[in-house]
């Protein structure tokens, strides 16, 4: 069970209520992978309205009898009113183009970092927002709507185009939502699955209960990654924590002691 914060192995942590006025240390991308783990930044989500507003209206705009039957086609069998808060965000940020998807928005990223103009809001409004910042902002979101989740700064494997993983893995920031029966859902809010139209897809992976009581024991002292497939595409990611760009052994990863569903029935939440 998480607690407020649990320290993981080397750097990594996860946290289950992210306070505006705490400072925390960052991670990032490959492109400044091993500067940062010294760097913080102040997560004032009071000045995040303007993209909660958006998000909301995106809710409040749903009709929920065609994403429904639009889940039931794309065979998502996410609990409808979860899974629209986790499309809400996704699509408000899309629009809002707060995402850093290039080399020159990321680092016009760490030079906040360096000037010291390191709080959230400064990154999501100046659309140069990396892993860590988009699941922060998720992370309160998903609070402010009664969603239980944490807050997770780790580390992941991603796949090639020759179907291997790549050799040294990223620092990476996701997020845990606690399912019902014990294990989690992990949502990855910076990679969302693009479809035809725009339409920002959340990324989802299920973790059963005995995979993610596995893969904890190790995590607190151990390099340790799980193996999830992605609820929709099925494309395979290694995500858990360890140290930036050490290459991967098998050793490192969780393997998962039962066959892991490709999609998730996710909790029921009163929104």
């Amino acid at each position: 069970m998480m607690g407020a914060m649990k320290r993981y192995y080397e750097a990594c942590y996860s946290e289950d209520n992210v306070a505006a006025d705490k400072v925390l240390p960052m991670g990032g991308s490959l492109f400044s992978a091993g500067k940062e783990v010294d760097l913080k930044i102040l997560p004032d989500f009071e000045n995040l309205g303007a993209l909660f507003t958006a998000a909301d209206d995106v809710f409040n705009g749903i009709k929920f009898d065609k994403l429904e039957a639009e889940m039931a086609r794309n065979n998502i069998t996410a609990e409808p009113m979860l899974f629209a808060r986790l499309y809400a965000f996704q699509m408000a940020s899309e629009k809002a183009g707060v995402r850093a998807l290039d080399q020159n928005t990321e680092a016009r990223r760490y030079q906040k970092y360096i000037d010291g103009s390191l709080t959230l809001s400064n990154v999501i409004n100046d659309k140069c927002a990396q892993c860590a910042e988009m699941a922060l902002a998720a992370h309160a979101y998903l609070k402010a709507h009664g969603v239980d989740n944490s807050f997770v700064s780790g580390n992941v494997f991603w796949k090639q185009s020759d179907g291997e993983f790549m050799e040294y893995n990223e620092p990476h920031a996701f997020i845990f939502i606690p399912q019902a029966q014990g294990g989690q859902t992990l949502y990855d809010p910076m990679n969302p699955t693009m479809f035809q139209g725009g339409f920002a897809i959340p990324s989802l992976y299920l973790i059963t209960p005995a995979y993610f009581a596995a893969w904890e024991a190790r995590a607190d002292s151990q390099k340790s990654f799980m193996k999830l497939p992605h609820m929709i595409t099925g494309q395979e990611a290694l995500y858990g924590v360890s140290a930036p760009e050490l290459s991967l052994t098998n050793n490192q990863i969780v393997q998962p002691p039962e066959a892991l569903p490709r999609v998730a029935v996710l909790r029921t939440l009163t929104v």
